[in-house]
């Protein structure tokens, strides 16, 4: 009795609504992996897998777009994860990244993507991801998203409302099978903005990026994320 007298005249201490954080959200790792994986990937998935994370790729599917779509279907109705990561074989990432874009992605509601550039030299060497022609990008330390076009999906945070809006306009294809899946990176073409007389196709990526805009999502990146993406050079005398 003494004991509970005492608790009740205890001051209690609340904690200021601005100082609660709120909770991390649950990573599905998915990613597409072919024959072949990068040592130095392998090293930074080894330093992902440290951390809570549900990690299940797709394995030895010759058909890109199928190997995406079945790890997302899997995420979106065989899990209760909150985003979706897709990270390639030849990505190296820092786990601390992968944390910040699955958090971004969950908090905006919409795909946040870490940026790398393509395998090549000179004026071939690019961003891989696409943005929009009238907003600039500052490559930073600021790691606040900014809005872009069509995003790659090398290093990719999509957060479960993607999926399950896509889900309602898109057929289960072979839904007997264990690997059914929504053709969620299915590819197709558009019409170039620049001429309206060209078509321009869009990658598997691209095309998750562009279905998921016109649903009402946005697609940002992360400016201050830098990524490895790994390539080979031959040699000889």
């Amino acid at each position: 009795m003494v004991a509970i007298e005492a608790e009740r005249a205890a001051p209690r201490v609340f904690m200021k609504p601005s100082v609660l954080k709120p909770a991390a959200p649950s990573i599905y790792l998915g990613s597409a992996y072919g024959r072949f994986l990068e040592p130095d990937h392998l090293k930074s998935v080894i330093q992902m897998l440290r951390h809570p994370v549900t990690f299940a790729p797709a394995w030895n599917d010759a058909d890109l777009p199928r190997a995406r779509s079945k790890t997302a279907t899997h995420f979106l109705t065989e899990t209760d994860c909150d985003v979706h990561i897709s990270i390639d074989a030849d990505i190296v990432f820092d786990p601390q990244s992968v944390l910040q874009i699955a958090a971004q992605a969950h908090e905006l509601g919409g795909m946040v993507a870490g940026l790398y550039v393509t395998r090549a030299a000179g004026a071939l060497c690019r961003p891989t991801s696409i943005f929009e022609a009238d907003y600039p990008i500052e490559f930073g330390t600021d790691p606040t998203p900014v809005p872009i076009k069509w995003a790659a999906t090398g290093f990719l945070a999509t957060p479960r409302a993607v999926f399950e809006r896509l889900a309602e306009d898109l057929p289960l294809c072979h839904r007997s099978e264990t690997w059914k899946f929504f053709p969620f990176y299915q590819e197709y073409w558009v019409r170039s903005e620049r001429d309206p007389e060209d078509w321009i196709w869009l990658s598997e990526d691209y095309a998750l990026s562009d279905r998921a805009r016109k649903a009402g999502f946005q697609v940002y990146l992360n400016p201050a994320v830098r990524i490895l993406h790994l390539g080979q050079y031959g040699f000889r005398l």
